[in-house]
C-alpha cells in the first residue's frame, strides 16, 4: 500500500472534524468541499481591521475612569513644564511614572492637543473631564491602535514562516495566518483596558510583537533596539528581561571563540544601550544624577504596599485570602490567646488596611508581613526555569524559544511581583496565545489564560451598560477563539475545550452571576469588599492551574510518557483477567455479518497531527455501509511495544461514538498485533476492552518483539520467521498458526490470499481466537491489506491529504 511521502504511518494522530457517512462508498474524499478559496489576502486584513475600528467608535460613550485624567495631566506637564520639572511636578496626584518616552509621546500628544483645544492642556489638581479631552483622547488611543494591528499582522505572518514545515498545504497555512491575525488583533483584554478603561497598552504590546517578529525574520539586533526601546516606554516589560537576556546568551552571542562573538557583542551593546542615552540622556543634562534618582522613585513606588485596590490574581491575593479568612476566625471566635502560641503568626484583631480599597503599604493581621525583598527573592526563585528552558531545549526553532522564554519569565514576575496590577496578566496571554498556535501542545494552557485575562480586567468596568458590553465582547472573543482553532486544526470540540477550562468557564460565569444579581440581595450595602476578593481568588487559582500546565508541557514530556505506560500496565491487568476468563473464546464466522476496520494516519511534518478513521463492511459481501473519519490530537510520542498509549484511546473513542449511528459491529480489525505482543497486550487488546467488540490485530511486518522480550536470540528469531514462511508457502488454506511459547495457545497466525499476495500477521485481541481471526482476515482480503483497514488507511490519508498537504488536492478545502 502506497504511502504519502508526507505522512508517516505510526507516528502522530490529532482530532478535528468528523465525518460521518453511512453511504455504500470507498472515495478517498470523506465529505469534503473542493470550493473555498485561499483565506487570507489583504482583503481579510482590511475587512478585520475595519471591523476593529468600528467596535472602538462604538465604545466612545463608555465611562470615563480616572485614567483619562492621568494621561491628560501628563500631557500638560509635558506641554507647560521644562524637560526637568516633569518628574517633579505633583500639582495632581496623578504624577508621570512611566519611562522618559512614554514621557515624550505625551510631548507629542500634547502639541496636537494644543492646536485642537489648549484649555485641555492645563495643570491642575482637580481633573479637567469635558467633552473635547474624552474625545481627543478616545481618538489618540484608536489612532495608535494601529501599530497593534499592523503587529499582529507581521507576527501571524512569522509565525507561519515559523511554522511552514509543518503545514504542507498553502490552504492550511493560510488558515492559520488568518486565525492568528483575528486573535492576536482583537484581544479582548486589550480593548477593554484600551478602548473603555483608556490607556495606551495596545501601543506598547505592538512594538513587543514587532520585537518578536523580528526574531521570527532573522534580524536580532533589530528585535533588541525594539525592545530597549519598549523598556523605555513602559518598565512592566522588565517582566520580559529575564528571557531576552537567555535568549542572546545561548541563541545569538555563541560561539565565543570567534572573533564574530566580539562583533555580534557590539552590534548588540549599541542597539540596547542607544535608546537608552535617547531616553535617560536628555535628563540627565538637565539634573544629573538627581534627575535620574527622581524618575526611578516614581517608576519602582515600593511605598505602594504588596497589592493593589483591587488584587491582581496572583500569589499574595491567595496569601491576602488566607490572612483574612484567618483574621475572621480568631476575631469571631475570639482565639486570640490560642493564636499567641504559634509564635510565627501576629493575631492582630483589627480590621486590616487591605480590604479598604486604598492604595497603600499595609500590614497582614495574621500571617507574616511580605516586603519587597522576599518578592524578589520568590521571583529569583521561579525564573530558574529560564535558564533551564534553554539547557534542555536543542529541537524548537528560535520563534518558539523565544516565546517559550518570555512566558516562562512574565508568570514569575506576575505571580509573586510586588504591587502587580491585573492588566499585567496580558504580558502572559499574549505571547501564550501565539504559542498556542506555533506549538499545538500550548493550545489547552493558551485558551485557559485566555479566557482568564479578560475577567482580571471586570472590576474595573462596573457600569451596569458596560456590564454588557464587557460580558460580549469577552465571551464572544472566546468563541472566535475556539471556532479559528477549530478552522485551523479540524478539531472536534472535545479535544480543543478541556475540562480544566469548562470548569473555570463555569466558576467565572458564576461568579459574574453572584456579582451582579445576589451580592447586594444577600449582603446589601455591606461586605463591599467581598466580590472583589472573590474575583482575586477564583481567577489567581486558574492562574496558578494554567502556570502548572505551562510547564508540565513545556518541561514534563518524559514524565507523561512515563505515566503513560504506568497506566497502560494498569489497563493490561484487565486485559490480561479478561483473556484468563475467556479459556478459549470462538466465534460463529457464519453469525459474522459486519466488520470494522481503523486506521490512523498522522502529517509527518507535524506528528501531533493525525485523522483516525473508521469503515464498517458487510461480511462476507465487504460492502461499505458506514464511514466515520476524525482529526485527532496525539499527546504521546511512539514508544515501541507502546503503541495502545499514543492510538488505543483515540480510535476507540471514534468507535464509541459511532456506535449508535453504525450497524452493529461484531469484529474490528486494527493496523497492529493483538495477543502476539511482549506483554500479551496489543493495541487490538486495548481497542477491544474500551470498546467491548472482539478484535483482531493485523500487522504487515513480523514483529520481533515478543519473542525477543521471552528469550529468543536473534538467530533464533531471524529462524522462526524463516520456518513460518516455509509453512505457509506449504499451506494450501493459506492460514499457518503458531505457539511461539510454551504454555500458551496459538498466538500468532500467518495469512496469505495467493501466491503473490503480501503475508499477513494475524493475532487476536479480546474475545476470539486465533484461528478464527485468520480465517476472517483471509476472507476479507482483496488486495494487500484487509479491506476494512486498507479502506480506513485510504480515507485517513486522502483526508490528512485534503487538510493540510496537497492545497490542490480534490478533496481540499
Amino acid at each position: 500500500m502506497a504511502t504519502s511521502p508526507s505522512v508517516r504511518r505510526r507516528k502522530p494522530p490529532q482530532p478535528a472534524s468528523v465525518a460521518d457517512s453511512s453511504e455504500d462508498s470507498t472515495s478517498e474524499c470523506p465529505n469534503v468541499d473542493a470550493t473555498t478559496p485561499s483565506v487570507f489576502t489583504f482583503r481579510s486584513f482590511y475587512i478585520v481591521s475595519g471591523l476593529l475600528l468600528c467596535l472602538k467608535l462604538l465604545l466612545f460613550r463608555c465611562y470615563a475612569s480616572t485614567d483619562f485624567e492621568v494621561h491628560r495631566n501628563w500631557m500638560a506637564i509635558t506641554h507647560h513644564e521644562p524637560l526637568g520639572q516633569w518628574y517633579f511636578n505633583n500639582v495632581s496626584r496623578w504624577t508621570l511614572d512611566y519611562p522618559p518616552f512614554f514621557a515624550y509621546f505625551e510631548k507629542a500628544l500634547s502639541i496636537v492637543a494644543a492646536k485642537i483645544d489648549e484649555d485641555m492642556l492645563i495643570v491642575s489638581e482637580e481633573p479637567i473631564m469635558d467633552g473635547d479631552v474624552l474625545l481627543f483622547q478616545r481618538l489618540s488611543v484608536i489612532a495608535v491602535d494601529l501599530v497593534f494591528i499592523i503587529a499582529s499582522g507581521l507576527l501571524a505572518d512569522a509565525i507561519t514562516q515559523a511554522s511552514g514545515d509543518l503545514w504542507p498545504s498553502v490552504s492550511a497555512k493560510m488558515r492559520l495566518k488568518l486565525a492568528v491575525f483575528v486573535v492576536l488583533a482583537t484581544q479582548p483584554s486589550l480593548i477593554l483596558l484600551d478602548n473603555i478603561h483608556f490607556q495606551y497598552n495596545s501601543m506598547m504590546y505592538g512594538i513587543f510583537m514587532l520585537v518578536v517578529a523580528s526574531v521570527a525574520f532573522g534580524k536580532p539586533v533589530l528585535a533588541a533596539l525594539l525592545f530597549a526601546i519598549l523598556l523605555n516606554f513602559k518598565h512592566i516589560y522588565l517582566y520580559y528581561v529575564p528571557a531576552f537576556i537567555a535568549f542572546y546568551l545561548f541563541e545569538y552571542l555563541p560561539p565565543f571563540r570567534d572573533v564574530g562573538f566580539l562583533w555580534r557583542g557590539f552590534h548588540l551593546a549599541l542597539a540596547v544601550v542607544s535608546p537608552v542615552v535617547l531616553s535617560f540622556g536628555p535628563f540627565y543634562a538637565q539634573g544629573q544624577i538627581p534627575a535620574i534618582l527622581q524618575i526611578f522613585s516614581r517608576l519602582f513606588p515600593f511605598k505602594r504596599g504588596l497589592t493593589h485596590s483591587y488584587w491582581a490574581p496572583n500569589f499574595w491575593a491567595l496569601y491576602n485570602t488566607v490572612d483574612y479568612a484567618l483574621y475572621k476566625v480568631i476575631s469571631s471566635l475570639k482565639l486570640q490567646k490560642q493564636c499567641f502560641q504559634f509564635s510565627f503568626l501576629k493575631c492582630d484583631v483589627r480590621t486590616p488596611a487591605y480590604i479598604s480599597g486604598i492604595v497603600e503599604d499595609y500590614q497582614h493581621s495574621v500571617l507574616p508581613n511580605v516586603r519587597p525583598g522576599a518578592t524578589f527573592a520568590l521571583i529569583i526563585a521561579f525564573l530558574l526555569p529560564v535558564a533551564l528552558f534553554f539547557f534542555k531545549s536543542n529541537r524548537n526553532h528560535q520563534l518558539q524559544k523565544l516565546l517559550i522564554a518570555v512566558t516562562l519569565s512574565a508568570y514569575p514576575f506576575f505571580l509573586f511581583g510586588w504591587h502587580v496590577h491585573e492588566k499585567a496578566l496580558v504580558m502572559v496571554a499574549l505571547p501564550l496565545m501565539a504559542l498556542g498556535f506555533l506549538n499545538i501542545r500550548y493550545l489547552q494552557v493558551s485558551l485557559l489564560i485566555a479566557m482568564l485575562t479578560p475577567a482580571t480586567q471586570f472590576p474595573l468596568i462596573f457600569m451596569p451598560v458596560e456590564d454588557l458590553v464587557k460580558y460580549g465582547l469577552t465571551l464572544g472573543s472566546w468563541a472566535v477563539t475556539v471556532a479559528l482553532v477549530r478552522f485551523v486544526y479540524r478539531l472536534e470540540l472535545s479535544q480543543i475545550v478541556s475540562r480544566t477550562n469548562v470548569l473555570f468557564g463555569f466558576a467565572v460565569v458564576a461568579l459574574e452571576v453572584y456579582k451582579v444579581a445576589f451580592h447586594r440581595l444577600l449582603f446589601g450595602t455591606s461586605a463591599e469588599f467581598l466580590p472583589l476578593l472573590l474575583t482575586s481568588l477564583i481567577l489567581a487559582i486558574g492562574v496558578f492551574v494554567s502556570y502548572l500546565q505551562f510547564l508540565w508541557v513545556t518541561f514534563g514530556e518524559q514524565v507523561s510518557v512515563e505515566i503513560a505506560k504506568w497506566r497502560c500496565h494498569l489497563r493490561e491487568r484487565s486485559i490480561k483477567a479478561a483473556i484468563a476468563q475467556e479459556l478459549h473464546p470462538k466465534i460463529d464466522i457464519s453469525q459474522v455479518k459486519h466488520i470494522a476496520g481503523v486506521d490512523l494516519s498522522a502529517l509527518a511534518t507535524n506528528p501531533e497531527l493525525a485523522v483516525a478513521s473508521l469503515t464498517v463492511l458487510t461480511f462476507p459481501e465487504l460492502k461499505v455501509v458506514y464511514t466515520a473519519d476524525r482529526v485527532v490530537h496525539v499527546t504521546q510520542p511512539y514508544v515501541p511495544e507502546y503503541l495502545a498509549i499514543r492510538e488505543s484511546d483515540l480510535l476507540s473513542d471514534l468507535v464509541n461514538d459511532s456506535k449508535s449511528k453504525a450497524p452493529q459491529i461484531d469484529v474490528i480489525f486494527v493496523d497492529g498485533n493483538g495477543r502476539y505482543h511482549s506483554r500479551l497486550s496489543g493495541l487490538a487488546c486495548h481497542i477491544s476492552l474500551l470498546t467491548s467488540i472482539p478484535t483482531i490485530g493485523v500487522a504487515k511486518n513480523f514483529t520481533a518483539g515478543p519473542l525477543l522480550k521471552n528469550g529468543f536470540s536473534k538467530d533464533a528469531v531471524v529462524q522462526f520467521e524463516a520456518d513460518l514462511q516455509k509453512r505457509l508457502s506449504a499451506s494450501k488454506s493459506g492460514i499457518v498458526t503458531v505457539a511461539p511459547f510454551e504454555k500458551l495457545d496459538p498466538l500468532l497466525a500467518v495469512v496469505r490470499g495467493s501466491s503473490k499476495s503480501h503475508i499477513l500477521y494475524v493475532s487476536a485481541g479480546l474475545g476470539i481466537d486465533t484461528g478464527t481471526s485468520a480465517e476472517l482476515a483471509l476472507g476479507a482480503l482483496i488486495h494487500s491489506v484487509v479491506e476494512p483497514i486498507r479502506l480506513s488507511d485510504l480515507r485517513s490519508r486522502a483526508l490528512l491529504n485534503a487538510l493540510f498537504i496537497d492545497a490542490k488536492h480534490p478533496c481540499n478545502y
